[in-house]
């Protein structure tokens, strides 16, 4: 989800997006191919006074204690390509541009109204609104992006 595809000789730079019943390489600039999104999954303390990411593809980044409260659960990470180091985050919180990734809502892009917190476990749920309507989905499904984002 997300992933970059770089096809050099014809200067083409695309991302895959999931569009609910398949995905979708999304053509996009050589500037926005140096940077890719991911989404933080898991955080945890780890020896030597650091702390781990770990993010929806699979890597993880470790980072100083001290910055660890910049980036949360749920949040975005732009992660610049080859180098690997994080450019900048992006909260999931009331007013940020998301894409949905899973579920029947899978490849909307809309606007976050609200988070519902659900008591004894249960997902939290997210309102949406992508101008035209509100709907409801998991907040696990939702990939915080930059407001310019197109699927």
């Amino acid at each position: 989800m997300l992933d970059i595809i770089a096809i050099p000789k014809i200067s083409k730079f695309y991302h895959v997006v999931n569009t609910g019943k398949k995905l979708k390489p999304t053509e996009i600039s050589k500037e926005d191919a140096k940077d890719k999104l991911c989404k933080v999954v898991g955080k945890r303390y780890i020896s030597g006074g650091k702390v781990q990411l770990s993010l929806h593809d699979g890597r993880n980044v470790a980072i100083e204690r001290k910055d660890s409260e910049k980036y949360g659960v749920g949040d975005s990470l732009v992660i610049e390509v080859p180098s690997q180091k994080i450019s900048s985050a992006l909260k999931i919180e009331k007013g940020a541009t998301c894409y949905v990734a899973l579920g029947r809502h899978a490849g909307q892009v809309a606007k976050l109204v609200e988070l519902e917190e659900k008591p004894f476990g249960t997902p939290t749920d997210a309102v949406l609104e992508d101008g035209k309507h509100k709907f409801i989905t998991r907040k696990d499904y939702l990939f915080v992006v930059p407001k310019e984002f197109k699927v």
